[in-house]
């Protein structure tokens, strides 16, 4: 939290990625703060899931009266969330969810046809939350990140495995992997064009963040893929360093290019002609 009488410009929310359980390790959301020159307010929850962002948004209300620190006019809340979702939804029922995603990419044209319920339950939380940012704080810049669905990620590398061994999927599975992002990305998008329907954004931003094509950046930058992951899952200091580095480059892009309401990553190497809005 910013000190006392020093306005907090960066309102963190959401999971491990965005707050370690280690409180030595600075994630790449922090980074990005201290890049732009920000002032940040953290509450993410490690572990937690996008049902804890309405709990997060009232723990920053106290802790914001609590220490005095005043928001700045032009802040921006940043959302990481989803991904300990989406583990459930995967632990909980893998096969189910794999025949799910599958259809996803063999049928479907639209994230409204072949609906993944994971997906539709973490947006209708990030749009609660945007909501009541707006009507509670004044917040209307919102960067909202995507899932780090890519086979860059080592954990996401092993389930491909699983594909290729006992679903007979290899040769499709990376394209069945794109088009979860690509969805997932999308219906957060679609949820920003509701939100600019019923709260004025005129003043503001909403940007969309496509991190699993910023990891594949980051991955193919790095000497070693494995110097940035601490485990299957979350990133090492290393690798936060980098995609705070790949983040704010995408962040100057998709700020100078202000006007749309959603924009759906840049650069990215798969199904580009899916992140046109």
């Amino acid at each position: 939290m910013a000190a006392r009488g020093d306005p907090v410009r960066m309102l963190i929310f959401g999971d491990s990625w965005a707050r370690s359980p280690h409180g030595h390790l600075r994630t790449w959301p922090e980074l990005l703060a201290d890049q732009l020159g920000w002032a940040c307010a953290n509450v993410a929850i490690p572990g937690g899931d996008s049902n804890k962002l309405g709990m997060q948004l009232d723990m920053l209300q106290s802790m914001l009266a609590d220490s005095g620190a005043m928001i700045h006019e032009d802040a921006f809340a940043l959302i990481h969330a989803g991904g300990n979702d989406l583990m459930r939804a995967i632990s909980g029922d893998f096969l189910g969810f794999a025949g799910i995603a599958s259809c996803n990419a063999a049928c479907c044209l639209s994230p409204c046809c072949c609906r993944i319920g994971v997906f539709d339950e973490v947006a209708d939380n990030v749009e609660e939350l945007m909501i009541r940012l707006d009507e509670d704080l004044g917040i209307r810049n919102i960067i909202v990140v995507g899932l780090p669905l890519t086979p860059s990620l080592p954990f996401i590398a092993q389930l491909i495995k699983i594909f290729e061994t006992r679903l007979c999927l290899g040769c499709v599975a990376n394209y069945v992997l794109r088009r979860l992002n690509s969805t997932y990305n999308r219906v957060l998008a679609r949820r920003f064009q509701r939100y600019h329907k019923f709260c004025d954004t005129s003043a503001g931003m909403t940007l969309m963040m496509d991190e699993a094509a910023a990891i594949d950046a980051c991955s193919k930058n790095q000497e070693s893929g494995a110097a940035m992951w601490n485990d299957g899952i979350h990133p090492t200091q290393a690798g936060h360093e980098a995609l705070a580095e790949e983040m704010y480059a995408r962040f100057q892009v998709l700020s100078d290019s202000h006007g749309l309401a959603s924009m759906l990553d840049l650069g990215t190497e798969s199904e580009d002609e899916d992140y046109q809005e």
